[in-house]
């Protein structure tokens, strides 16, 4: 009986990890004018990617910035309008469910289960090249592990997201293409 009550907790974890669950935030400094920037660059930033961490994460992270970015009509570029740093946090959390049985008026268990696993967010920065100060900060939080299937893809869709909120945030309305120096 036990064994069956461990199997169904770990179906049921396993279906929450492989679901879209992360939750987007951002803030943006009030009294910018979004329209001015039409350029970008990714500045540096390999302090936030983690020493050991899959590089090929990083790569994929990139791209998906780029082509995001790209969508909205910005051009990648030297000395660009907006500099881009983004980085990952891991941190190591845990749940606690308690399961309270009862059989009857007099007779009780309960058992308390705790369940360990990292929670990973992606921030990015849009940095005002001229003032270099941040003008928007976007972050997507999720559970992660090691062997996530399609990261690729939930790469793409998280970063997908994050750049939808910077457009609602900015009240982005593409009716033409942006001029590309």
């Amino acid at each position: 009986m036990r064994v069956i009550k461990y199997i169904s907790i770990f179906s049921i974890l396993i279906s929450m990890s492989c679901a879209s669950t992360y939750r987007i935030a951002s803030d943006k400094e009030a009294g910018i004018d979004f329209t001015k920037y039409s350029s970008f660059e990714i500045i540096n930033h390999d302090h936030g990617f983690s020493l050991g961490a899959n590089p090929i994460n990083k790569q994929r992270i990139e791209r998906a910035i780029i082509s995001e970015l790209n969508n909205i009509g910005y051009a990648q570029k030297k000395d660009a309008d907006l500099e881009l740093a983004w980085f990952i946090k891991l941190d190591s959390k845990e749940q606690v469910s308690i399961y309270r049985d009862y059989y009857d008026k007099w007779n009780s268990s309960q058992r308390v289960d705790i369940f360990q696993y990292k929670e990973g967010t992606l921030v990015i920065d849009l940095i005002d090249n001229k003032t270099k100060k941040v003008v928007w900060h976007g972050r997507a939080t999720d559970r992660v592990n090691d062997n996530m299937p399609d990261i690729e893809n939930k790469i793409n869709n998280t970063v997908r997201d994050i750049f939808k909120k910077y457009k609602e945030d900015i009240q982005f309305k593409k009716t033409e293409p942006l001029a590309l120096n």
